[in-house]
């Protein structure tokens, strides 16, 4: 076990730590050029920074960090539970993280060359947000249920959007998907904040057949289609058209906007 926050800067020091198991504060991976370099015994870590280089970095044992910003090629195989998880990478091409089961924040953005994101084990998070990767077309999250809120932003060739068993509680934002024309999140019953759909161009499909409880739907037009169009795409799927009509107590302010994108 190394205790205090390990500051890593090339490839010599990084085999130093290869029989590491432990590290209770931060670890902070700042190597620059290619290549890939391993931490095959490192398990338990409270922190871990990879920043903007092109090497990759394997963690073949970790199952649990506080907190994990890649900015680069990370991969950890048998990662179990994560406070916040961040990938904001230029070169990672696939996020696959077969053993993860908790995570609070998955923030996924900015990624230029990544294309699929897997989770397959994921049972919880807090906050899920998909933001800014032109090139991801394939969303794996499908044991996903309990969480607080999910944003979906800006994934130009995202063309199907499932979540089969999330039960987000507080708000779902879905905007500014170019390609995406189907949308599922059946298993939501209960916003006590907003649900907000708009600037999805594409956007054909929407199922909330679970939703019985919202606080406010914003169906803001989509950017081509008028006014008339988006609203009765949103209220034509799931509960949404009886929440609209309804008022309270299930909907406390369903309102329509007039905004165009």
């Amino acid at each position: 076990m190394l205790v205090g926050n390990v500051n890593v800067t090339n490839a010599r020091q990084l085999e130093a730590l290869r029989d590491v198991v432990e590290i209770t504060g931060q670890l902070t991976l700042n190597i620059p050029g290619f290549g890939e370099y391993h931490l095959p015994h490192l398990r338990k870590v409270g922190f871990v920074g990879a920043f903007e280089h092109n090497a990759t970095i394997v963690f073949e044992a970790l199952e649990a960090v506080a907190g994990l910003n890649c900015y680069q090629d990370c991969r950890a195989p048998r990662l179990k539970s994560a406070g916040s998880l961040t990938i904001n990478s230029q070169v990672i091409r696939e996020v696959d993280l077969p053993a993860l089961e908790t995570v609070d924040a998955f923030n996924v953005w900015y990624n230029n060359e990544l294309t699929r994101l897997s989770a397959p084990a994921l049972k919880s998070a807090k906050i899920l947000r998909l933001e800014g990767n032109p090139k991801l077309t394939s969303v794996v999250l499908p044991e996903l249920g309990p969480l607080d809120s999910v944003l979906l932003g800006m994934n130009d060739r995202l063309a199907t959007f499932s979540l089969p068993n999330a039960a987000p509680a507080v708000s779902i934002a879905i905007s500014g998907n170019n390609a995406l024309m189907q949308v599922a999140l059946p298993s939501a019953s209960q916003l006590s904040e907003a649900l907000a759909i708009g600037q999805n161009p594409a956007l054909e499909s929407l199922d909330f057949r679970g939703l019985q409880q919202v606080k406010e739907v914003v169906a803001v037009p989509n950017a081509q289609a008028d006014a008339a169009r988006s609203h009765e795409l949103v209220e034509r799927h799931g509960q949404l058209s009886d929440l609209v009509r309804r008022g309270d107590p299930a909907c406390s302010n369903c309102r329509r906007s007039r905004r165009r994108a």
